[in-house]
């Protein structure tokens, strides 16, 4: 063989050993543990070869279906309700599907407090517990913003979910509205400095309502994130923390919670929906309709709304850079705009026991996903449902907009003119958008 080609077959075999030992060298992946339901999001329906469904900005179903699969024998999981003398969970009761008891005592049937239901033998006496179970745990209940859950005879709501999650869904410093410096024109006017104001979709405040941003009460394992709006955390200033993007469970709004015990393909299936309230999965905006950077050179050169001209506007979307756009003619129309521009992205999974709160991109890939909440030490146990799709507003009178529309004067000329130019007459008859 010639000198220059054992050289190069030298070379090509040193560089292969060393390719391979620098393979080997990696630890594989660990192997995700098994799904043990699976999660469909019934509605919005989204078929990726078809067009991306259309809805209205407030109003619409999110509705998810959670069946429970059999096990690698083909059984069934276990159901158990709260009340001991209750065969299977009813009405307005709290019920467990266990996986997996490594010490075959129900720790999940335990929390501080209870006194209406009777512990297990091997928890008597307990005063502190930690679940071990894999488990998916429901309660049959109806929640809403600020409709506090039953009251007992002395006044006090009577509690039917998880503990945990709904103090917590009680506490509006930890479940509220976000907040972020804005100012009206008439704060301007009247010399006052930009203020924290509540934005984004209202959750009751302090009410015992079982309602708000975090893990839901009654369906404690899900996980419901969107691409856009509120669910993302940002500081007052509207600019994202310093660090990976971080999100917060939207699974605190849902509405109700129910099951069916065996379906017909023999299965246990729990369903969870919610009617989308206004600004739950749309932009926060941050809006100034009265601004030299949107083509207007002072204050007394914009067009009050309604007049028939024109005028322009500086703005920021999900805390993103400041975007000049003229003509703009009022508030409700540039959230219209930008809202209607948008595709939505509305992702969910369950996780074993109580959900987080907020999750983060810890695998720096750009979005929040199932896969982050296993970084995270959760122990995700479906599948991680996707859906996309649009939605169209429209005249919102009586401030609704606003829910999502953050005024600031960002160029400092003394105006925001963020009004709203609301139609006269009753409604008319028109067909759905395309």
């Amino acid at each position: 063989m010639r000198p220059h080609v054992q050289s190069l077959v030298a070379l090509v075999a040193a560089s292969t050993v060393a390719s391979m030992s620098a393979f080997a060298s990696v630890p594989p992946k660990p192997p995700k543990p098994p799904i043990l339901v699976k999660l469909d999001i019934d509605s919005p329906q989204f078929n990726p070869r078809l067009p991306l469904g259309l809805m209205y900005s407030s109003g619409w179903p999110l509705e998810f279906k959670a069946t429970v699969l059999r096990d690698d024998s083909g059984n069934r999981p276990g159901i158990v309700a709260r009340q001991a003398a209750t065969t299977y969970p009813g009405n307005r009761q709290t019920a467990w599907i266990v996986f997996e008891d490594p010490d075959d005592c129900l720790e999940v049937y335990w929390e501080p407090g209870d006194f209406d239901v009777v512990l297990p033998e091997c928890l008597q006496g307990a005063t502190d517990v930690v679940p071990d179970e894999t488990y998916l745990e429901f309660s049959m209940d109806f929640d809403n913003a600020g409709m506090s859950d039953p009251l007992a005879p002395n006044g006090d709501p009577v509690r039917l979910g998880n503990l945990k999650a709904w103090e917590r869904l009680s506490d509006p410093t930890l479940s509220g509205r976000p907040k972020f410096l804005s100012q009206t024109d008439n704060d301007i006017a009247s010399g006052l400095p930009p203020s924290l104001e509540e934005f984004g979709p209202r959750t009751g405040d302090a009410v015992k309502d079982g309602y708000g941003f975090g893990a839901d009460d009654d369906f404690i394992n899900l996980v419901v994130l969107a691409r856009h709006g509120a669910g993302i955390v940002f500081d007052q200033d509207f600019n994202r923390p310093a660090g990976p993007l971080r999100q917060r469970n939207l699974a605190g709004f849902m509405n109700w919670v129910n099951y069916e015990l065996t379906a017909a393909n023999g299965l246990t299936v729990v369903h969870a929906g919610m009617t989308v309230p206004y600004g739950l999965v749309a932009p926060l905006v941050k809006l100034d309709l009265c601004a030299a950077g949107g083509g207007v050179t002072s204050e007394p050169n914009c067009v009050v709304a309604g007049s028939g001209g024109t005028q322009g506007g500086l703005y920021r979307l999900d805390g993103g850079p400041l975007v000049s756009r003229s003509p703009l003619t009022d508030g409700q129309t540039a959230f219209d705009e930008v809202m209607e521009s948008l595709t939505y992205v509305v992702r969910a999974f369950l996780v074993n026991g109580l959900a987080p709160s907020e999750l983060s991109d810890l695998d720096g890939d750009g979005r929040v996903t199932a896969e982050d909440a296993r970084l995270a030490g959760y122990d995700v146990i479906s599948n991680e449902e996707t859906i996309r799709l649009r939605q169209v507003s429209g005249f919102q009178c009586g401030g609704e907009p606003f829910t999502n529309l953050i005024p600031f004067d960002f160029d400092g000329n003394g105006a925001v003119r963020t009004d709203i130019a609301c139609p006269p007459g009753p409604g008319a008859i028109k067909p759905p958008p395309k």
